[in-house]
């Protein structure tokens, strides 16, 4: 049987489409909080997550056979250095978790791309993310 990681998606990969295409055998897990982080758009246009003692990170987790990391590490750009991955504790209904988390070393604030938020936003209703938590990432529109 092949091991699962974990992985926290709190931007575009909420969506199943786009999980399902990227990664063979992902499904989604529940709901799950990254606190002490906050959500930003870097200057790529994109979602990172940075260290923020007061903030919270909502998003879904995924169950990813282990050998389908590779494809999601191309997806994120990890071998161009865009993401890297670590390893954060996210809590969830059923208590803490470990979960692989992909983190943009961020400069600054930017702009999204056209259309980014709105695949964030339906990834959050997909996985039924707080209303309140989802109306925050809609002032990023």
């Amino acid at each position: 049987m092949n091991e699962t990681v974990t992985y926290f998606a709190y931007g575009s990969n909420l969506l199943t489409d786009q999980m399902t295409s990227r990664c063979r055998g992902a499904h989604p897990m529940g709901v799950a909080e990254l606190a002490g982080w906050q959500f930003r758009i870097g200057e790529r246009g994109v979602a990172t997550v940075t260290a923020a003692e007061t903030g919270s990170v909502w998003g879904g987790l995924w169950a990813i056979p282990a050998d389908q990391i590779p494809a999601l590490d191309r997806a994120e750009g990890v071998h161009n250095g865009i993401y890297r991955r670590e390893i954060l504790r996210v809590e969830t209904d059923r208590g803490p978790l470990e979960a692989l988390v992909y983190i943009e070393d961020f400069i600054r604030v930017g702009e999204p791309r056209d259309g980014y938020v709105d695949k964030i936003l339906a990834g959050a209703v997909e996985f039924g993310l707080p209303d309140w938590y989802q109306h925050e990432l809609a002032t990023w529109v």
